[in-house]
């Protein structure tokens, strides 16, 4: 009741939160997708950068120990794969452009997703690698080469090629690419199976029924279901 004819405001309903606890899970929220948003960006790019150089240096290591082989080949087919880790390199140098600040919903999923695919492309590669040790760049046959059919070489023929078929994708995932993912599809896939296919020449020349064998037993790209 109002005193002197004057009605007293309405009083408004105190809050429950202080304006700095509400604040403080928002906040919190923000922090860790920005941390997300920086070591998804960071394991993409490092990851396809990572596999752009090492690819290089295998083949400067291939070329120059080439007089070391028992056979060594270069056509056109190895000469257009040559040319994939530098495009690599390039488009993730211009994807590295790309701002940093925390990505909204759907962008922040790409990436992430993006990440672990090329994380997935990481271990397949190593996989590669702890299979076979000798592992190198280029097509060529080492003076004691004996073919490999344990680890990952069980599972597929071709595992560093296709670690490479994910790394791309990861890296046109990752940043909503529409340029990286024609590039992977165009350019990428032909001209591996290209690369794969004169490789698989040369296996049979050196290898006969051995390697016919392992090619009806093991599948080249995509693991067979057990």
């Amino acid at each position: 009741m109002g005193s002197a004819g004057y009605n007293q405001p309405a009083r408004l309903p105190s809050s429950s939160c202080p304006l700095t606890s509400c604040a403080a899970p928002v906040l919190v929220l923000r922090t860790l997708r920005d941390a997300l948003t920086t070591v998804a960006f960071l394991v993409v790019l490092i990851g396809a950068g990572g596999r752009a150089v090492g690819v290089v240096v295998g083949q400067v290591h291939t070329l120059l120990r080439r007089q070391q082989f028992r056979t060594f080949r270069f056509g056109w087919a190895e000469l257009v794969t040559w040319i994939e880790p530098f495009l690599l390199g390039a488009a993730t140098c211009v994807l590295a452009r790309t701002p940093r600040s925390a990505a909204p919903g759907t962008a922040l999923v790409a990436l992430v997703a993006g990440a672990i695919i090329v994380l997935c492309g990481y271990g397949l590669l190593f996989w590669a690698i702890w299979s076979w040790p000798a592992l190198f760049v280029g097509h060529a046959i080492l003076p004691d080469h004996q073919l490999v059919r344990t680890g990952v070489y069980g599972v597929v023929r071709h595992p560093a090629y296709l670690a490479a078929f994910v790394i791309w994708l990861g890296l046109g995932i990752a940043f909503r690419s529409v340029g990286v993912v024609a590039l992977t599809a165009l350019y990428v896939i032909p001209a591996y199976l290209a690369y794969i296919r004169s490789e698989e020449k040369l296996m049979r020349e050196e290898f006969g029924d051995t390697y016919r064998e392992y090619c009806r037993d093991v599948p080249g790209l995509i693991p067979r279901l057990r």
